[in-house]
């Protein structure tokens, strides 16, 4: 089963309550919640956090390599923005991710993961692979995204209106 990790943006605006087996925790998710803490009740929750999910093996600290890959698909999403920068957000208009294989064998490829939008696409700034998008829908009714495999490749395409963008990314499988 593929690693569920919920962007900082998800826990503040959503405080999910029931949360997926296979979540994993970023340590960077962390330090940015406890950046917004209110008092020292907040900050104990989340050192409580951090020390479950080092201990259950789901704690992802990102490496060199992770930042420098996260960085070359903002410059990705800023490109396809026109160079705006990230305050400003993108009325995405289509949005897929596409194993390399089915590229290197079919000429029209199957994405795992197709979403649209026709003219309602609500400004975004940032997206959970899988999770549903404001104003988007998938391009097949009731199509839900296949999980992402570790190890093998995929390109994932955001378009948004006349700009298009991609990024090449391999998935990491986390070990305990």
């Amino acid at each position: 089963m593929a690693a569920v990790v919920f962007d900082t943006n998800i826990w503040i605006a959503y405080h999910p309550r029931i949360l997926p087996r296979s979540l994993h925790m970023s340590v960077v998710v962390i330090q940015e919640l406890l950046t917004g803490a209110v008092d020292a009740t907040d900050v104990k929750k989340q050192v409580a956090a951090k020390k479950q999910y080092e201990r259950e093996g789901k704690l992802l600290v990102p490496t060199a390599d992770d930042w420098i890959k996260a960085g070359k698909v903002r410059l990705t999403v800023t490109a396809a923005s026109g160079g705006k920068r990230d305050k400003d957000k993108l009325k995405l208009t289509c949005l897929k991710v596409i194993p390399f294989t089915a590229m290197q064998t079919n000429k029209y490829p199957r994405p795992i993961w197709h979403l649209i939008s026709e003219s309602n696409s609500v400004p975004t700034r940032d997206f959970v692979y899988g999770a549903p998008i404001r104003g988007m829908h998938p391009a097949i009714t009731d199509a839900t995204p296949d999980p992402l495999e570790p190890g093998a490749a995929y390109r994932l395409v955001v378009e948004a209106g006349n700009f298009k963008g991609q990024h090449d990314f391999v998935p990491i499988a986390r070990t305990p």
